[in-house]
């Protein structure tokens, strides 16, 4: 299966954002009107137990026939299943060994995590134990799998929340007792629920909502941190993350957001809605004035124009940072203090003494904490440190971080 789905020298496909979001939206839908299906799937149950001809009795009782019910059911189910993979960034085999009493406790408000373990990067044989953050999506997501399960629950010897649904009186047998979710079933429940969201770009596959999430994660909210982004994703280093946020399909699939993150950037800037410092601070100086010298009166028309042809021709992206922006082009690229070849940025490379002297590095006044407590954390390391390797470091530190601040304070009088 996985050679038939594969590319020769290639990953996983990453789902695009306004796709990856359709899916999400659509799995959410199904999730907030699933009251009816859920009650009809226990009515069904119940007059499975009870004896023959429980499919003419339920017909009688809702005026739907079974079948349709079990496609209902099965739909829900992978709705909520999608939900969880998109929300959770989890690895196939790290949902599949989430235990039933940990969703409940976190459906239950007993805790405020998802329990889970992963074996790929845990370098142990037991695995690495797991935490994912409770949102209320996710927990209504649980609380659908827990309910679908339940009928079936107590025939199996499984303590995992996920089971293969026994959706026809003839699965619910002895050889069912260990009914755990296997790859095969949950294609299958994938493949249902691309059919239900009019998805019709390709196959899902488990891993596309984990690159979907770090892709969303590292440019949505305007930060970089791949530092968390690795810890959410359970990954031992920043280059498996990098390889999520960085590879050949980035800019394709960040196409048209980016666009308009840097047009609006840029725009927040030269209007001086958003006041900024730093390398990159001459470079918008001189497109400020390249405007006035083309228009008699500014006005933010103009401004807008500008950006957008400024973005479409010159091939700006604004890449942001905890710290900062990046303003690159492909004739800026080559000028990266945190070059590695000469030719592209390497973002792993970066540095504050290599970002604080990079041209094409822009400091908001906004982030003036971020340096306060930059300063801060070096003067503490420079007054209490041994090491004199530590101490020349710390000194470059506090200048570096006491120029920033300066130059915020600066201009925020200006």
């Amino acid at each position: 299966m996985a050679k038939q789905l594969g590319v020769s020298n290639g990953h996983t496909q990453t789902l695009l954002p306004k796709t990856g979001l359709h899916l999400l939206d659509h799995a959410l839908n199904i999730i907030s009107v699933s009251t009816k299906t859920l009650n009809n799937y226990d009515l069904y149950n119940k007059l499975i137990s009870q004896g023959k001809y429980y499919r003419k009795i339920y017909y009688d009782k809702t005026n739907q026939k079974p079948n349709k019910l079990i496609k209902e059911v099965r739909t829900l189910y992978s709705a909520a299943i999608v939900i969880t993979f998109t929300l959770t960034a989890m690895r196939k085999h790290e949902l599949n060994e989430i235990l039933y009493q940990d969703a409940v406790d976190m459906v239950e408000g007993l805790v405020g995590v998802l329990t889970g373990r992963v074996h790929k990067t845990a370098k142990v044989l037991k695995g690495k134990k797991t935490k994912r953050q409770s949102t209320t999506e996710l927990k209504d997501a649980l609380s659908v799998i827990i309910r679908l399960t339940q009928n079936f629950r107590g025939k199996t010897k499984s303590k995992f929340l996920l089971l293969r649904l026994p959706t026809h009186v003839r699965e619910i047998s002895e050889r069912f007792s260990l009914a755990s979710l296997g790859s095969r079933s949950l294609y299958i429940l994938l493949d249902l629920f691309c059919e239900s969201a009019g998805y019709a770009e390709g196959t899902l596959r488990p891993h596309m909502f984990r690159r979907f999430f770090a892709m969303m994660w590292a440019w949505r909210f305007e930060v970089g941190d791949l530092h968390y982004l690795s810890k959410l994703l359970y990954h031992n280093g920043y280059e498996f993350t990098t390889a999520y946020t960085e590879d050949e399909n980035v800019w394709e699939f960040m196409t048209d957001e980016m666009k308009a993150l840097t047009h609006s950037i840029f725009q927040n800037i030269l209007t001086k809605e958003k006041q900024l410092v730093g390398g990159f601070s001459r470079t918008l100086e001189r497109y400020i004035r390249l405007i006035q010298a083309k228009v008699s009166i500014v006005n933010p028309d103009h401004i807008s124009d500008f950006v957008h042809a400024l973005v479409e021709r010159s091939g700006y992206i604004v890449v942001p940072t905890g710290d900062g922006y990046c303003f690159m082009s492909p004739t800026r690229a080559s000028s990266a203090k945190c070059s590695t070849n000469g030719v592209q940025p390497d973002y792993s490379n970066r540095n504050e003494n290599l970002c604080g002297g990079c041209p094409n590095f822009g400091v908001s006044t906004e982030k003036i904490g971020i340096w306060e407590r930059r300063l801060n954390h070096h003067s503490k390391i420079l007054k209490t440190t041994n090491s004199q390797d530590l101490k020349d470091a710390a000194q470059k530190g506090v200048v570096l971080a006491q120029r920033m601040i300066n130059s915020i304070a600066f201009k925020e009088i200006q």
